[in-house]
Protein backbone atom coordinates (compact mmCIF):
# COMPACT_ATOMS: atom_id res chain seq x y z
CA UNK A 1 0.00 0.00 0.00
CA UNK A 2 1.59 3.35 -0.92
CA UNK A 3 2.18 5.53 1.97
CA UNK A 4 -0.01 9.21 2.06
CA UNK A 5 2.82 10.36 4.41
CA UNK A 6 5.51 9.95 1.31
CA UNK A 7 3.21 10.66 -1.73
CA UNK A 8 2.22 13.76 0.24
CA UNK A 9 5.75 14.74 0.83
CA UNK A 10 6.91 14.40 -2.41
CA UNK A 11 3.74 16.11 -4.06
CA UNK A 12 4.49 19.10 -1.99
CA UNK A 13 7.92 19.74 -2.54
CA UNK A 14 6.78 19.73 -6.39
CA UNK A 15 4.06 22.18 -5.58
CA UNK A 16 6.80 24.56 -3.60
CA UNK A 17 9.51 24.58 -6.40
CA UNK A 18 5.83 25.06 -8.79
CA UNK A 19 4.56 27.76 -7.01
CA UNK A 20 7.68 29.60 -5.78
CA UNK A 21 9.00 29.81 -9.73
CA UNK A 22 5.54 31.19 -11.08
CA UNK A 23 6.36 33.54 -8.30
CA UNK A 24 10.04 34.65 -8.59
CA UNK A 25 9.42 35.43 -12.65
CA UNK A 26 7.01 38.44 -11.42
CA UNK A 27 9.68 39.65 -8.74
CA UNK A 28 12.28 39.63 -11.44
CA UNK A 29 10.38 41.60 -13.93
CA UNK A 30 11.97 45.14 -13.13
CA UNK A 31 15.24 43.38 -13.22
CA UNK A 32 14.03 42.38 -16.25
CA UNK A 33 12.12 45.44 -17.31
CA UNK A 34 15.96 47.24 -17.16
CA UNK A 35 18.24 45.25 -18.89
CA UNK A 36 15.83 44.75 -21.86
CA UNK A 37 14.22 47.97 -22.05
CA UNK A 38 11.02 46.85 -21.77
CA UNK A 39 7.82 48.50 -21.50
CA UNK A 40 5.10 47.57 -18.72
CA UNK A 41 2.61 45.93 -21.06
CA UNK A 42 6.04 43.82 -22.64
CA UNK A 43 6.79 42.48 -19.30
CA UNK A 44 3.11 41.74 -18.39
CA UNK A 45 3.01 40.10 -21.76
CA UNK A 46 6.41 38.18 -20.99
CA UNK A 47 4.65 37.07 -17.27
CA UNK A 48 0.96 36.23 -19.66
CA UNK A 49 2.50 33.98 -21.61
CA UNK A 50 4.14 32.23 -18.57
CA UNK A 51 0.61 32.06 -16.74
CA UNK A 52 -1.03 31.27 -20.08
CA UNK A 53 0.83 27.88 -20.90
CA UNK A 54 0.42 26.85 -17.08
CA UNK A 55 -3.92 27.59 -17.62
CA UNK A 56 -3.10 25.40 -20.61
CA UNK A 57 -1.95 23.02 -19.18
CA UNK A 58 -4.57 22.53 -16.09
CA UNK A 59 -6.91 21.96 -18.70
CA UNK A 60 -4.86 19.10 -20.54
CA UNK A 61 -3.47 17.53 -17.12
CA UNK A 62 -6.56 15.42 -16.57
CA UNK A 63 -6.82 13.57 -19.56
CA UNK A 64 -2.87 12.86 -19.74
CA UNK A 65 -3.46 11.32 -15.99
CA UNK A 66 -6.08 9.27 -17.42
CA UNK A 67 -4.05 7.85 -19.98
CA UNK A 68 -0.57 7.14 -18.47
CA UNK A 69 -1.11 7.91 -14.95
CA UNK A 70 -0.86 10.25 -12.24
CA UNK A 71 2.24 9.68 -10.83
CA UNK A 72 4.08 10.01 -14.45
CA UNK A 73 2.15 12.89 -15.72
CA UNK A 74 2.97 14.90 -12.06
CA UNK A 75 7.18 13.58 -13.13
CA UNK A 76 6.55 14.84 -16.88
CA UNK A 77 5.58 18.07 -14.84
CA UNK A 78 8.76 18.35 -13.34
CA UNK A 79 10.84 16.96 -16.46
CA UNK A 80 9.64 19.62 -18.64
CA UNK A 81 9.53 22.96 -16.08
CA UNK A 82 13.01 21.67 -15.53
CA UNK A 83 14.41 21.52 -19.08
CA UNK A 84 12.79 25.06 -20.33
CA UNK A 85 13.19 27.29 -17.01
CA UNK A 86 16.79 25.84 -17.84
CA UNK A 87 17.23 27.67 -21.10
CA UNK A 88 15.07 31.09 -19.70
CA UNK A 89 18.29 32.57 -18.36
CA UNK A 90 20.67 32.19 -21.38
CA UNK A 91 17.65 33.87 -23.96
CA UNK A 92 17.82 37.55 -24.87
CA UNK A 93 15.48 37.67 -27.39
CA UNK A 94 12.52 38.89 -26.53
CA UNK A 95 9.99 35.65 -28.38
CA UNK A 96 12.45 33.12 -27.72
CA UNK A 97 11.95 34.32 -24.17
CA UNK A 98 8.22 34.36 -24.36
CA UNK A 99 8.07 31.27 -25.97
CA UNK A 100 10.21 29.54 -23.37
CA UNK A 101 8.37 30.70 -20.09
CA UNK A 102 5.19 29.45 -22.10
CA UNK A 103 6.41 26.02 -22.20
CA UNK A 104 7.70 26.40 -18.65
CA UNK A 105 4.00 27.07 -18.11
CA UNK A 106 2.81 24.54 -19.84
CA UNK A 107 5.14 21.73 -17.71
CA UNK A 108 3.81 23.50 -14.29
CA UNK A 109 0.55 23.42 -15.35
CA UNK A 110 0.53 19.73 -15.51
CA UNK A 111 0.79 19.12 -11.89
CA UNK A 112 -1.94 20.30 -9.92
CA UNK A 113 -4.96 18.20 -11.21
CA UNK A 114 -3.05 14.72 -10.72
CA UNK A 115 -1.52 15.44 -7.63
CA UNK A 116 -5.06 16.13 -5.78
CA UNK A 117 -6.66 13.39 -7.54
CA UNK A 118 -3.93 11.61 -6.10
CA UNK A 119 -4.35 12.93 -2.72
CA UNK A 120 -7.50 12.90 -2.86
CA UNK A 121 -7.54 8.94 -3.10
CA UNK A 122 -5.49 8.15 -0.38
CA UNK A 123 -7.04 10.27 2.02
CA UNK A 124 -9.89 9.55 4.18
CA UNK A 125 -12.88 11.78 3.44
CA UNK A 126 -13.15 12.64 7.22
CA UNK A 127 -9.49 13.78 6.75
CA UNK A 128 -9.67 15.42 3.09
CA UNK A 129 -10.29 18.44 3.85
CA UNK A 130 -6.65 18.46 6.37
CA UNK A 131 -4.53 16.45 3.87
CA UNK A 132 -5.15 18.60 1.42
CA UNK A 133 -4.47 22.08 3.10
CA UNK A 134 -1.34 20.78 4.28
CA UNK A 135 0.00 19.91 0.99
CA UNK A 136 -1.44 23.55 -0.27
CA UNK A 137 0.79 25.10 2.45
CA UNK A 138 3.32 24.76 -0.24
CA UNK A 139 1.77 27.20 -2.47
CA UNK A 140 2.02 30.52 -0.07
CA UNK A 141 5.38 29.31 1.13
CA UNK A 142 6.83 28.98 -2.63
CA UNK A 143 4.89 32.32 -2.92
CA UNK A 144 7.63 33.41 -0.31
CA UNK A 145 10.12 31.30 -1.20
CA UNK A 146 10.35 32.66 -4.82
CA UNK A 147 10.30 36.40 -3.62
CA UNK A 148 12.51 36.01 -1.27
CA UNK A 149 14.93 34.19 -3.30
CA UNK A 150 14.96 36.68 -5.54
CA UNK A 151 15.04 39.57 -3.10
CA UNK A 152 18.22 37.91 -1.53
CA UNK A 153 20.51 37.52 -4.57
CA UNK A 154 19.34 40.75 -6.37
CA UNK A 155 20.64 42.31 -3.22
CA UNK A 156 23.95 40.69 -2.92
CA UNK A 157 24.47 41.68 -6.41
CA UNK A 158 23.23 38.72 -8.86
CA UNK A 159 21.55 39.36 -12.13
CA UNK A 160 18.06 37.56 -12.97
CA UNK A 161 19.69 35.01 -15.30
CA UNK A 162 22.20 33.93 -12.25
CA UNK A 163 18.95 33.77 -10.24
CA UNK A 164 16.81 31.79 -12.35
CA UNK A 165 19.51 28.72 -12.37
CA UNK A 166 18.65 27.94 -9.01
CA UNK A 167 15.24 25.79 -9.82
CA UNK A 168 16.17 23.47 -13.03
CA UNK A 169 17.77 21.10 -11.19
CA UNK A 170 15.40 20.91 -8.28
CA UNK A 171 12.96 20.37 -10.70
CA UNK A 172 14.79 17.91 -12.53
CA UNK A 173 15.73 15.95 -9.37
CA UNK A 174 12.35 15.63 -8.08
CA UNK A 175 10.74 14.35 -11.30
CA UNK A 176 12.95 11.27 -11.40
CA UNK A 177 10.62 9.53 -8.60
CA UNK A 178 7.57 10.13 -9.89
CA UNK A 179 9.32 9.07 -13.79
CA UNK A 180 10.56 5.72 -12.52
CA UNK A 181 7.91 4.71 -10.01
CA UNK A 182 6.00 1.00 -10.75
CA UNK A 183 2.33 1.45 -12.89
CA UNK A 184 -0.51 2.77 -11.05
CA UNK A 185 -3.92 1.26 -11.12
CA UNK A 186 -5.79 2.60 -14.54
CA UNK A 187 -8.51 4.97 -14.06
CA UNK A 188 -11.50 3.07 -15.15
CA UNK A 189 -14.76 5.37 -15.43
CA UNK A 190 -17.62 4.55 -13.24
CA UNK A 191 -20.61 4.03 -15.56
CA UNK A 192 -23.61 4.64 -13.43
CA UNK A 193 -25.05 7.45 -10.70
CA UNK A 194 -22.55 9.91 -9.51
CA UNK A 195 -23.16 12.43 -7.22
CA UNK A 196 -25.28 15.42 -8.71
CA UNK A 197 -23.46 19.17 -8.80
CA UNK A 198 -26.31 21.40 -8.62
CA UNK A 199 -25.93 24.44 -11.18
CA UNK A 200 -25.34 26.63 -7.90
CA UNK A 201 -22.25 25.19 -7.76
CA UNK A 202 -21.30 26.45 -10.70
CA UNK A 203 -21.85 30.01 -10.14
CA UNK A 204 -19.81 29.77 -7.04
CA UNK A 205 -16.63 28.71 -8.76
CA UNK A 206 -17.78 31.36 -11.12
CA UNK A 207 -17.63 33.66 -7.81
CA UNK A 208 -14.47 32.12 -7.04
CA UNK A 209 -12.88 33.30 -9.97
CA UNK A 210 -13.55 36.15 -9.93
CA UNK A 211 -11.75 36.41 -6.85
CA UNK A 212 -8.91 34.43 -8.15
CA UNK A 213 -8.15 37.95 -11.12
CA UNK A 214 -7.30 39.60 -7.36
CA UNK A 215 -5.13 36.39 -5.52
CA UNK A 216 -2.83 34.75 -8.32
CA UNK A 217 -3.69 37.45 -10.89
CA UNK A 218 -3.35 40.65 -9.38
CA UNK A 219 -0.02 39.57 -7.15
CA UNK A 220 1.76 38.61 -10.41
CA UNK A 221 1.10 42.64 -10.87
CA UNK A 222 2.44 43.82 -7.31
CA UNK A 223 6.13 43.91 -8.05
CA UNK A 224 5.73 45.85 -10.59
CA UNK A 225 3.39 47.93 -9.49
CA UNK A 226 5.42 48.85 -5.96
CA UNK A 227 8.29 49.41 -8.38
CA UNK A 228 6.71 52.04 -11.00
CA UNK A 229 4.17 53.50 -8.18
CA UNK A 230 6.23 54.18 -5.50
CA UNK A 231 10.05 53.62 -6.79
CA UNK A 232 11.13 50.66 -5.39
CA UNK A 233 14.27 48.60 -6.27
CA UNK A 234 13.57 44.94 -8.01
CA UNK A 235 14.45 43.80 -4.48
CA UNK A 236 12.80 45.68 -1.79
CA UNK A 237 9.39 45.12 -4.39
CA UNK A 238 10.24 41.00 -4.25
CA UNK A 239 10.85 41.27 -0.33
CA UNK A 240 7.51 42.65 0.20
CA UNK A 241 5.45 40.70 -1.93
CA UNK A 242 7.65 37.34 -0.70
CA UNK A 243 6.95 39.02 3.34
CA UNK A 244 3.10 39.21 2.49
CA UNK A 245 2.71 35.79 1.61
CA UNK A 246 3.87 34.40 4.83
CA UNK A 247 0.05 34.69 5.94
CA UNK A 248 -1.00 32.42 3.69
CA UNK A 249 0.43 29.64 5.02
CA UNK A 250 -1.70 29.85 8.19
CA UNK A 251 -4.97 30.41 5.80
CA UNK A 252 -4.16 27.21 3.73
CA UNK A 253 -4.21 24.77 7.15
CA UNK A 254 -7.22 26.83 8.63
CA UNK A 255 -9.10 26.78 5.51
CA UNK A 256 -8.48 23.20 5.55
CA UNK A 257 -9.30 21.78 8.90
CA UNK A 258 -12.49 24.42 9.61
CA UNK A 259 -13.81 23.13 6.54
CA UNK A 260 -13.60 19.81 8.08
CA UNK A 261 -15.41 20.58 10.49
CA UNK A 262 -17.52 23.86 9.87
CA UNK A 263 -18.81 23.02 6.61
CA UNK A 264 -17.09 23.84 2.83
CA UNK A 265 -19.69 26.52 2.18
CA UNK A 266 -18.87 28.88 5.03
CA UNK A 267 -15.89 28.84 4.73
CA UNK A 268 -15.51 29.47 0.85
CA UNK A 269 -18.29 32.38 1.03
CA UNK A 270 -15.92 33.73 3.95
CA UNK A 271 -12.84 33.85 1.58
CA UNK A 272 -14.41 35.08 -1.18
CA UNK A 273 -15.84 38.26 0.53
CA UNK A 274 -12.42 38.75 2.65
CA UNK A 275 -10.39 38.64 -0.66
CA UNK A 276 -12.46 41.11 -2.50
CA UNK A 277 -12.39 43.57 0.57
CA UNK A 278 -8.94 43.30 1.01
CA UNK A 279 -8.29 44.09 -2.52
CA UNK A 280 -10.65 46.95 -2.81
CA UNK A 281 -8.34 48.15 0.26
CA UNK A 282 -5.18 47.51 -1.60
CA UNK A 283 -6.39 49.79 -4.27
CA UNK A 284 -7.01 52.30 -2.52
CA UNK A 285 -4.31 52.81 -0.26
CA UNK A 286 -0.70 54.70 -0.18
CA UNK A 287 2.56 53.17 0.03
CA UNK A 288 2.89 52.17 3.57
CA UNK A 289 2.32 49.86 6.70
CA UNK A 290 -1.74 49.69 5.95
CA UNK A 291 -1.10 48.58 2.23
CA UNK A 292 1.09 46.01 3.09
CA UNK A 293 -1.48 44.88 5.77
CA UNK A 294 -4.00 44.22 2.86
CA UNK A 295 -1.55 41.92 1.11
CA UNK A 296 -1.22 39.94 4.61
CA UNK A 297 -5.23 39.49 4.50
CA UNK A 298 -4.98 39.25 0.84
CA UNK A 299 -2.96 36.40 1.23
CA UNK A 300 -4.48 34.25 3.78
CA UNK A 301 -8.06 34.83 2.69
CA UNK A 302 -7.30 34.13 -0.82
CA UNK A 303 -5.42 30.65 -0.07
CA UNK A 304 -7.72 30.11 2.68
CA UNK A 305 -9.75 29.41 -0.27
CA UNK A 306 -8.07 26.16 -2.34
CA UNK A 307 -7.76 23.34 0.17
CA UNK A 308 -11.50 24.08 0.70
CA UNK A 309 -12.80 24.37 -3.07
CA UNK A 310 -10.36 21.19 -4.00
CA UNK A 311 -12.24 18.92 -0.85
CA UNK A 312 -15.42 20.13 -2.56
CA UNK A 313 -14.54 18.91 -5.50
CA UNK A 314 -13.22 15.78 -4.11
CA UNK A 315 -16.57 15.40 -2.12
CA UNK A 316 -18.94 15.20 -5.07
CA UNK A 317 -16.79 13.67 -7.51
CA UNK A 318 -16.47 9.75 -8.23
CA UNK A 319 -12.47 9.10 -7.88
CA UNK A 320 -12.39 7.98 -11.23
CA UNK A 321 -13.31 11.15 -12.74
CA UNK A 322 -11.26 13.20 -9.96
CA UNK A 323 -8.59 14.47 -12.19
CA UNK A 324 -11.09 15.27 -15.30
CA UNK A 325 -13.05 17.42 -12.80
CA UNK A 326 -10.22 19.42 -11.63
CA UNK A 327 -8.97 19.91 -14.39
CA UNK A 328 -12.55 21.19 -16.02
CA UNK A 329 -13.45 23.29 -12.96
CA UNK A 330 -9.38 24.75 -12.67
CA UNK A 331 -8.96 25.53 -16.00
CA UNK A 332 -11.02 28.49 -16.31
CA UNK A 333 -9.60 30.34 -13.07
CA UNK A 334 -6.42 29.53 -14.37
CA UNK A 335 -7.57 32.00 -17.44
CA UNK A 336 -9.32 34.43 -15.44
CA UNK A 337 -6.58 34.82 -12.71
CA UNK A 338 -3.10 33.99 -13.54
CA UNK A 339 -3.64 34.26 -17.54
CA UNK A 340 -5.77 37.15 -18.83
CA UNK A 341 -5.61 39.49 -15.28
CA UNK A 342 -1.62 40.43 -16.39
CA UNK A 343 -2.29 40.75 -19.75
CA UNK A 344 -5.32 43.32 -19.19
CA UNK A 345 -3.32 45.07 -16.36
CA UNK A 346 0.03 45.72 -18.01
CA UNK A 347 -2.16 47.29 -21.08
CA UNK A 348 -4.26 49.42 -18.29
CA UNK A 349 -1.01 50.27 -17.04
CA UNK A 350 0.54 51.78 -20.04
CA UNK A 351 -1.98 53.20 -21.25
CA UNK A 352 -4.04 54.54 -18.42
CA UNK A 353 -1.45 54.01 -15.29
CA UNK A 354 -2.15 51.57 -12.33
CA UNK A 355 -5.11 53.71 -10.85
CA UNK A 356 -7.47 52.26 -13.88
CA UNK A 357 -5.59 48.83 -13.88
CA UNK A 358 -6.06 47.96 -10.05
CA UNK A 359 -9.91 49.04 -10.71
CA UNK A 360 -10.28 46.01 -12.94
CA UNK A 361 -9.27 43.19 -10.18
CA UNK A 362 -11.03 44.99 -8.24
CA UNK A 363 -13.90 45.34 -9.50
CA UNK A 364 -14.35 41.27 -10.39
CA UNK A 365 -13.78 40.91 -6.92
CA UNK A 366 -16.92 43.13 -5.55
CA UNK A 367 -18.86 41.33 -8.39
CA UNK A 368 -18.38 37.99 -6.41
CA UNK A 369 -19.81 39.43 -3.03
CA UNK A 370 -23.37 39.24 -3.97
CA UNK A 371 -23.10 36.31 -6.37
CA UNK A 372 -21.22 34.34 -3.45
CA UNK A 373 -23.91 35.04 -0.81
CA UNK A 374 -26.62 33.91 -3.25
CA UNK A 375 -25.30 30.81 -3.92
CA UNK A 376 -23.98 29.69 -0.84
CA UNK A 377 -27.41 30.28 0.25
CA UNK A 378 -28.91 28.46 -2.09
CA UNK A 379 -25.98 25.57 -1.60
CA UNK A 380 -28.18 24.63 1.67
CA UNK A 381 -30.76 22.59 0.20
CA UNK A 382 -28.21 20.45 -1.85
CA UNK A 383 -25.54 19.83 0.85
CA UNK A 384 -24.56 20.07 4.61
CA UNK A 385 -21.61 21.87 3.10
Amino acid sequence: MVSISRVLAACWLSWLLNFSYRMFVPTILPALKDELKLSDFLCSLLLTCLLAGYSLAVALSGLLAFKFGRRRTIGLSLMVSSLSSFLVPFSSSLPVLAFLLFIAGVGLGLYLPSALSLLSDLSEPRHRGKIIGIHETAAPTGQVLGPMVAWFLLSQGYTWRQCALIWPPLLLTLSLPFLTSGPEPSLKRIHGRSIPIPLEFYLLALATYLCMTSGTGLISMVPLYLSVSFGLSAAAAAFIVGFSRITGILGQLVGGHLSDKLGRRRLLAASVVLTAGSTLAFSLLPYGTPLIGTLLLMAASHNAFFPVFFAFLSDVTPSSERSMMFSVMLAPGAVMGAGVTPFIMGWLADSYGYTIALAYPTSLALLAIPLVIFVTQSLKAHFRA
